[in-house]
């Protein structure tokens, strides 16, 4: 009996191991994890914890593994600290001490992971998972509990903001209604709100925020185009603005996080100057597909003629698109030398024809674009020319605009 009830306490003793450390049961995996690229211990480490006491015995009996797992997770190898101290855990659960250390371990692997890309949504959930398991071993009570719970729940909120999103761009590509795309768009705002007002500094969530304030911000544009009247463009493209606004506000002026930011105040900048009545020749001529006009000392008349023109569509984010076109003389002979420019009241982009008389730019995004020929050479006495054509661009590379302007007989 005393045989059997050995063999009963090894076998039990085994499990209670297994179980602590979260291992794999036979047939099983955990799911798979990011490899990551450690980080400084700096920003990283897990402080010594404070208030849970550790019997002096078992810090003693695992000095060399506590320390080597210490020290890996100082190096950011946070998977080999967790191997090194789980199997300790698991024998001890009730060393406080040990729980705390492991559990932070675990944490600050899941912000390494969220920092690796805070915006990919698998990330983030590869990241919940590793808290998740840092709840579940972290001591029951005290600040350092609370501090485990308050960033698992922020974590769930970007990953509500992320499904938000992606359900947002469903809908978009899938021509939902506008009240489900607004829906998606508040589920958005609302969870990157909280995560920014609860954690601000914790990897991935400004990142979460800025997304979520420029596709709402998107969303606004969208409505700005299908207005059926000045005034409604006017209200959808100022929320825009102020969209765009606050999602450039959650950054220094010189993060390479912002451009995504700014990018999007620019566009509806450009959309608020075009919606603004403007009555010079630019605005009137671009939108009406072209003009003629003279120097007064040459008589020499210039025309733009649009051979390849695309109608208004749908916003995107993409800088693709080009213009091209040449400058003929009234034969037909090419120009060289010519000069004009691209421009939709906010970029502003020259061009000079080159000896075939070709001009091109690119790199254009969402806008209606004016096109304008300034100054053709070759004459005593002409200087200047006012010659004016216009197209939309989306900014996608399928828009290849042309636009060629020529001598009038």
């Amino acid at each position: 009996m005393k045989h059997w009830l050995q063999i009963i306490v090894i076998i039990l003793g085994g499990l209670v191991l297994i179980s602590a450390c979260g291992f794999a049961q036979p047939g099983q995996q955990l799911a798979a994890l990011p490899t990551v690229t450690p980080e400084s211990a700096a920003t990283l480490t897990t402080a010594p914890p404070t208030g849970p006491t550790s019997t002096p015995t078992i810090t003693n009996r695992y000095a060399d593994d506590i320390e080597a797992a210490q020290a890996a997770a100082d190096q950011g190898d946070y998977e080999r600290a967790i191997t090194i101290l789980a199997p300790i855990y698991g024998m001890h659960r009730d060393d406080e001490t040990v729980a705390a250390m492991l559990a932070g371990f675990y944490r600050n692997w899941g912000r390494q992971v969220i920092s690796a890309d805070p915006a990919e949504p698998g990330i983030i959930r590869d990241a919940l998972d590793l808290y998740i398991r840092a709840s579940v071993v972290a001591p029951l009570t005290g600040e350092g509990r609370n501090q485990f719970d308050q960033e698992q729940g922020v974590v769930e909120l970007l990953l509500e903001t992320w499904a938000a999103i992606e359900q947002l761009r469903r809908l978009t590509s899938a021509g939902g209604s506008a009240e489900e795309q607004a829906a998606a768009i508040e589920s958005a705002l609302t969870a990157s709100a909280k995560a920014n007002e609860s954690l601000p500094t914790l990897p991935g969530v400004r990142e979460a925020r800025t997304a979520a304030l420029v596709e709402a911000a998107g969303f606004q544009m969208r409505v700005a185009k299908d207005a059926s009247n000045r005034e409604a463009r006017t209200t959808a493209l100022r929320q825009a603005r102020e969209l765009c606004t606050s999602a450039v506000d959650l950054w220094p002026a010189d993060a390479p996080q912002s451009e995504l930011a700014r990018a999007c105040l620019r566009d509806v900048r450009v959309a608020i100057q075009l919606n603004e009545p403007t009555p010079t020749p630019s605005d009137n001529t671009a939108r009406s597909g072209g003009s003629a006009a003279s120097n007064p000392g040459s008589g020499r008349v210039f025309i733009s003629i649009p051979q390849r023109t695309f109608p208004p569509g749908p916003f995107t984010e993409e800088r693709n698109s080009c213009i091209s076109g040449t400058v003929v003389s009234a034969d037909g002979k090419p120009i060289a030398g010519a000069v004009g420019n691209v421009n939709n009241a906010a970029a502003f982009l020259n061009w000079t024809t080159d000896a075939s008389g070709r001009y091109s730019v690119c790199g254009l995004g969402w806008s209606n674009w004016a096109v304008v020929l300034d100054y053709v050479p070759g004459e005593p006495g002409l200087s200047r020319q006012v010659a004016i054509g216009g197209v939309w661009l989306d900014g996608t590379s399928q828009q290849q605009a042309i636009i060629v302007f020529r001598e009038r007989r």
